[in-house]
């Protein structure tokens, strides 16, 4: 909500936004009793629903008349009145564009799970997920931004999206002793599609739904224990196809004024493995080392027509998606009487990705360092619990995220937090 202009001649547009949701998720599930049985099952419903609510206003912020909010009825489909929640941000501005949606997403499921030991080292489980889900509602454009595709009225459409389907899964482990166990799973997963939170602008068509997309995942493991159970080793290999993925887009007017909406790659693929170490040497009781390591590829195998014009080619790397990530801990942690004191130093690295699916930045590529020390008092006690926290000692500035903004705004830039200090005490009673 900054108002400005460039050179004292041209106006610029400035925008409020109000949004919000409610919703409510509820699970019920049975499982099976332990025992000595080689079956075991689980069995279960769930029901999800979410109503979504945005309102947007664009409204000139320099060199243009300024109106009441009551707008003359000639005026009122091409200059709307600001959204309720937007009327304290804008002012009397005149607003030329309104963009509403009021969205409601529902999925029903029931699922299950069965497993069977076979013999003495291997286990069997199959499962399925059946699901019904609606996602729809309307979208309303207003105002000077809209009327040519809106014939100088305001427009209200309606739109959904209803699917169902099962989603199976089946895994194979085989533990040959109680310090090597193996697994390989294939399951499916999905995400919601529904109606368009965005409207098309001159030169720009924007989908008035976006698909569901979809994925199989494929994945190896292996868990073992070494060194009297000092040390753990876990690594899995995976391999995902993923159909119509959801991405980002952002289209503008001259550099002047975006939008934002959903679209749907055609496809991608990801191949990844990571390696988690976990070592409590016995020489040293209270110490222990984490280690983590990840390392993805994951690309698109068909080229997408972006919003910019842009042809991205198939083999492009997916957004927000780095090659190499790890994490390493050293803590240390030691009662003295019934109290139990101690410190820990986390490492963390991210390796460099691409902002969106057109690669117009390059984002994270940093390390940081975070230094821990703490004080528990005895269980049950009403002494606090204290810890004292300095996040990225080392002052990093690491990239987060980099979104592209319309002239004169420019791309904005999130950096990860700087150096702080953080102090914490907290108790129970």
């Amino acid at each position: 909500d900054a108002s400005r202009a460039v050179g004292g001649l041209l106006p610029v547009l400035g925008g409020a936004d109000t949004n919000k949701s409610h919703g409510i998720t509820q699970e019920l599930r049975a499982v099976s009793a332990p025992g000595d049985s080689p079956w075991k099952w689980l069995a279960g419903a769930f029901y999800y629903r979410n109503r979504l609510y945005d309102c947007a206003n664009v409204g000139a912020l320099a060199n243009l008349p300024t109106l009441p909010i009551q707008i003359p009825g000639l005026l009122n489909g091409v200059l709307p009145n600001p959204c309720p929640g937007n009327v304290a941000k804008l002012g009397d501005q005149l607003t030329i564009g309104e963009l509403k949606g009021d969205i409601e997403l529902q999925e029903k499921a029931l699922f299950g799970e069965l497993t069977r030991e076979l013999g003495e080292y291997w286990e069997v489980t199959l499962g399925a997920r059946a699901y019904w889900i609606e996602s729809g509602g309307d979208v309303t454009t207003a105002g000077a931004l809209y009327a040519t595709q809106n014939n100088l009225m305001e427009v209200s459409r309606a739109n959904s999206v209803s699917e169902h389907g099962i989603s199976p899964k089946a895994s194979i482990v085989f533990a040959p002793t109680d310090t090597v166990r193996s697994y390989f799973t294939v399951s499916r997963g999905f995400r919601f599609g529904g109606p368009q939170i965005g409207a098309s602008i001159p030169g720009h068509d924007v989908p008035e739904v976006y698909k569901s997309d979809v994925l199989w995942n494929y994945e190896l493991g292996l868990r073992s224990d070494w060194l009297e159970r000092s040390l753990r080793i876990d690594i899995s290999a995976y391999h995902i196809d993923w159909k119509n993925p959801q991405v980002f887009q952002v289209a503008n007017i001259g550099n002047l004024i975006a939008t934002n909406f959903i679209d749907n790659v055609g496809a991608a693929r990801g191949d990844g493995v990571e390696l988690a170490m976990r070592y409590l040497p016995r020489f040293a009781r209270g110490l222990s080392l984490d280690v983590s390591v990840a390392w993805n590829r994951t690309v698109t195998t068909e080229s997408f027509d972006s919003s910019t014009g842009v042809v991205v080619p198939k083999g492009s790397p997916w957004p927000l998606s780095p090659r190499w990530q790890t994490a390493t801990t050293l803590a240390y942690a030691q009662p003295i009487r019934d109290w139990l004191l101690g410190a820990s130093l986390r490492h963390v690295f991210m390796d460099h990705a691409c902002n969106t699916i057109e690669c117009t930045a390059q984002v994270f590529d940093y390390h940081t360092l975070d230094l821990n020390v703490f004080a528990s008092g005895p269980e049950g006690s009403w002494w606090p619990q204290l810890s004292v926290t300095l996040n990225n000692l080392t002052d990093e500035r690491g990239i987060g995220n980099v979104t592209t903004n319309p002239f004169p705004a420019g791309d904005t830039v999130t950096y990860i937090a700087p150096r702080a200090l953080v102090v914490r005490v907290s108790g129970s009673f």
